[in-house]
């Protein structure tokens, strides 16, 4: 039997000497591949019972994709944070993907509450003593971000509403420069009511 395969490959290098060579790589590459989870098998992991002997940080991740994981932990931040607290740090060390940090974030801080958004729709109406002082530090916050760089854009409309919203909702700040550089970024990933949100949390 092995003589036979031996006298099948040597015919397969008489005729076409990389024949063999691609064979073995196309059979490694299958070998290789790994299936990712099924959504069943992703519920499963995150809303699964946990062992009261297994700590789930000393597992090795499970392999899952990035956005079945961000997906899992906007769900629910809490019990994937529980449950996979390694796989969590390293994803926020590397970085959260641009296009998911809104919704990552507000469910992060857990600013998903109808009561904070009804607060900001009832300071949106409302006047603030600091709205001089948020008016002139508006234009200089990101004077290299086209978003902001219009003083009668979206952009500095709604930063301007998100301070004046929060120098209401916490009295004991107030307002204080410097606000906007935190309030700037959540703006970019997020609408105003969301950012406010964020901010309060």
């Amino acid at each position: 039997m092995l003589l036979a395969m031996l006298e099948k490959e040597n015919d397969l290098l008489a005729t076409n000497p990389k024949s063999v060579k691609v064979q073995a790589v196309e059979q490694l590459s299958n070998q290789q591949r790994v299936r990712p989870p099924s959504m069943a098998q992703l519920r499963d992991m995150v809303n699964g019972p946990q062992p009261s002997a297994l700590r789930y940080s000393m597992l090795p991740p499970p392999p899952m994709t990035d956005l079945e994981f961000y997906a899992a932990l906007v769900k629910d931040y809490q019990q994937t944070a529980a449950r996979l607290p390694t796989l969590l740090s390293n994803k926020i060390r590397k970085g959260i993907p641009p296009p998911l940090r809104g919704v990552v974030w507000q469910s992060m801080s857990g600013a998903c509450d109808a009561s904070l958004e009804e607060q900001y729709e009832r300071f949106s109406g409302e006047s603030s003593p600091y709205e001089p002082m948020i008016g002139k530090d508006l234009g200089r916050s990101f004077p290299g971000v086209d978003m902001f760089r219009d003083p009668e854009g979206d952009g500095q409309r709604m930063l301007g509403r998100v301070l004046k919203c929060f120098s209401l909702y916490d009295q004991k700040i107030g307002y204080c420069q410097g606000l906007a550089f935190l309030v700037g970024p959540l703006l970019m990933h997020m609408p105003d009511k969301q950012a406010f949100c964020v901010l309060v949390r």
